[in-house]
């Protein structure tokens, strides 16, 4: 007598078996069939043994994904901090430098004011060295021939005069001496320093003095 097998799975069946102890289906009795091949499983009893087989076997695929997300990630956060702390001393710098605040207008305005007086001030002293020079190296050529005791306008000056200031037109070539002589009277001369020097004019105590006069009283300095 042929043996009974399972409609189901393909199993041996025991004799008088009513349920298949491989796939729990109920055994009748005109269904028993021989198993056409043993390479062919049954896709229950596959799908069973395969579920069993994963469930065996370790998560390695997870276990490498935790591990190497927790290594990089790790690594990334010490290299991040590694990069705070070199540049920390950097950061704390630029924290404390405050932004410069905007000049105001009248800040803008009194600072070009001072520089355009700090301008005018040194074209007047480059002018007023300039020009006095000039003046005191010059000499008066007198009509008459006379030795003079003094060879220019520099040393008759200091002297004639007891004291006395230079100074100097910043946008005209006048240079003023003004001075007091040994006799108190108060002295004005105003020279011509342009291409040529020569004196334009002279004023004794407000008294302005005559063209014709003018050779008389220089002469009276130069003796």
């Amino acid at each position: 007598m042929s043996k009974r097998y399972c409609t189901g799975c393909g199993a041996p069946l025991k004799e008088g078996a009513k349920l298949c102890v491989s796939c729990g289906k109920v055994v009748t009795q005109t269904g028993s069939r021989q198993p056409q091949s043993r390479s062919r499983t049954p896709q229950t009893a596959y799908t069973r043994a395969a579920y069993d087989n994963r469930r065996r076997q370790p998560n390695i695929g997870g276990n490498l994904n935790r591990n190497a997300g927790g290594n990089v990630n790790r690594s990334l956060n010490r290299n991040v901090n590694r990069n705070a702390d070199a540049y920390a001393p950097a950061a704390e710098k630029v924290k404390v430098k405050k932004p410069r605040k905007p000049i105001s207008k009248r800040a803008a305005l009194i600072w070009r004011l001072l520089t355009v007086a700090v301008v005018i001030a040194a074209a007047y002293a480059a002018i007023f060295a300039v020009q006095t020079f000039r003046v005191k190296t010059a000499s008066y050529s007198f009509s008459n021939g006379m030795k003079m005791s003094s060879d220019n306008y520099g040393e008759a000056i200091d002297n004639y005069f007891e004291s006395g200031h230079w100074s100097v037109g910043l946008f005209s070539a006048e240079c003023t001496y003004k001075g007091e002589d040994k006799r108190s009277h108060e002295w004005e001369i105003v020279f011509d320093a342009g291409a040529h020097i020569k004196v334009k004019s002279i004023r004794i105590d407000g008294e302005r003095v005559k063209n014709k006069q003018l050779e008389v009283k220089l002469m009276a300095m130069f003796i």
